[in-house]
């Protein structure tokens, strides 16, 4: 029986054909690319091809052989490179920093983060009714209208320390919110009157007492809402201002996003009968934008070019949060990402490195209580990005994905203790402080550094006078290939 010819094929691909049996038995020659031809490549030109790799190649390269090894950890700027990888931040612009101070920098970066210290205490005016913070700047109204802001100095970004004073003759009203954006020089600042949010003014940093010269409308006027009992959210992407309200007494908001150019407002949700209330949002990009209502995750898409804010909508698709037990009910949620209006830096501001815009970790808080109470247990979650980003991606419109379709893969779940007050949350890349009083009377500061690499790295800081610090290493599913995308 004639043989099949692919078995002819493996026979010899596996035995050898009769001339291969023959080579294999004379002395087997050296390989042209020998360890001893690696070393006569001259240094210069070994330098140029590893430095054409990534951070990954160069690792490989250590991995297999000792003489790239030894290049690499010679030559700074590819020592640099690795290491701006193993942080997740990306190399900044040209400026007159060498290699070597980036590295010294990227370095004091990773151990600030791991080794946090408050070197810097304000006193705030007692006289302050409201404030705000963005971008590093700490805004503190007064009755008056008047602002005070500090800017809060970065040796690491080079950022001084910087006081400054605007007049209420300046701004013309009582400013009790405001959002920057740096590289549009770009200030939103949110008017209250007779007790009420009134208007959004999109103002030119440079000059806070006219409107942006980019702005059709001197202001966008929002949903009547009282301040006093009201949180909101305001963020700036791109051309679009977002801004929400939520009354959690009255289990109503309005969410409200605008083309700040044009004037035009291009969504408008707000909460119908018998629907839980938005309580924050956060936009992901250009074009989508993520809602939380009290017990799940919303993802919208808008358009800022859009001329009729009339049309329904569009809503991406749904997370469900963790069902609550029977006696329970959610009275809080909030979703934290990385805010991209302050990754970016002013234009006259080079450092030597900074935050990717990509989003790498997603925080979700939560606070859970018996019902008809109004204190209850608070919960965080860190999820991997792109858990929820690739869902995002392949849903089809208004699908909702269960807790166990996302929650369940890889998310880490912190449960803060009970009677905490004043919970601050901030995502930058891979890292998220969590900080907040530890107790009612609010005499204990607790801060926690949470980093998403090959570990979760916590950093828990109680009593800062004392100097007590705890630190905490845990296994993490967050592995060097990144988080299942499912």
């Amino acid at each position: 029986m004639k043989e099949h010819p692919m078995r002819e094929q493996r026979k010899r691909i596996r035995f050898g054909s009769p001339s291969d049996r023959q080579s294999a038995s004379q002395p087997e020659q050296p390989h042209p690319f020998h360890a001893k031809s690696l070393l006569s490549i001259p240094a210069e030109i070994l330098g140029i091809i590893l430095d054409e790799l990534d951070a990954r190649d160069l690792y490989t390269c250590m991995l297999v052989c000792k003489v790239l090894a030894a290049h690499i950890w010679n030559t700074t700027s590819l020592v640099y490179k690795m290491e701006l990888a193993v942080a997740h931040v990306e190399n900044g612009p040209p400026n007159n920093l060498c290699s070597a101070d980036r590295l010294a920098s990227l370095r004091e970066l990773q151990r600030s983060w791991r080794e946090p210290h408050f070197p810097r205490i304000w006193t705030v005016p007692c006289d302050s009714v409201f404030w705000s913070a963005s971008c590093g700047v700490l805004a503190l109204t007064s009755v008056w209208g008047s602002l005070q802001l500090y800017q809060v100095p970065s040796q690491l970004l080079g950022v001084p320390e910087k006081q400054w004073h605007i007049e209420n003759s300046d701004t013309e009203m009582l400013v009790v919110m405001f959002e920057f954006d740096l590289t549009q020089d770009l200030v939103v600042f949110v008017q209250a009157n007779d007790g009420m949010y009134q208007c959004l003014h999109p103002r030119s940093l440079s000059k806070p007492s006219e409107k942006h010269p980019l702005a059709a409308t001197p202001h966008l006027v929002p949903f009547d809402f009282y301040f006093d009992d009201c949180p909101c959210c305001l963020y700036v992407q791109g051309d679009t201002i977002g801004w929400l309200v939520y009354d959690h007494e009255e289990r109503v908001s309005s969410f409200q996003l605008w083309n700040w150019k044009t004037g035009r407002q291009i969504l408008h949700i707000v909460t119908r009968e018998n629907e839980a209330p938005c309580t924050t949002f956060m936009f992901l990009d250009h074009r989508r934008v993520l809602v939380t209502r009290l017990d799940q995750l919303e993802v919208y898409a808008f358009d800022a070019d859009a001329a009729d804010s009339h049309v329904e909508p569009s809503r991406i698709c749904t997370f469900k949060l963790p069902e609550a037990a029977r006696d329970a009910e959610y009275l809080r949620s909030s979703f934290l990402a990385q805010n991209h209006s302050n990754v970016q830096s002013s234009p006259d501001r080079r450092p030597a490195f900074r935050t990717p815009e990509k989003h790498e970790l997603f925080m979700v808080y939560t606070l859970l209580c018996k019902r008809h109470a109004h204190v209850g247990t608070g919960f965080v979650f860190m999820v991997a990005a792109p858990v929820i980003l690739c869902r995002i991606e392949h849903a089809y419109p208004g699908q909702c994905f269960a807790w166990d379709d996302w929650g369940s893969l890889d998310t880490r779940v912190i449960e803060l203790p009970e009677g905490h007050v004043d919970t601050f949350v901030d995502v930058r890349g891979t890292k998220a402080v969590l900080a907040y009083m530890i107790d009612g009377d609010i005499t204990q500061l607790q801060v926690k550094v949470l980093e998403t690499n090959l570990d979760i790295i916590r950093q828990e800081l109680r009593n800062d006078e004392c100097g007590s610090a705890v630190y905490e290493t845990e296994p993490s599913p967050y592995g060097a290939e990144g988080a299942r995308p499912g």
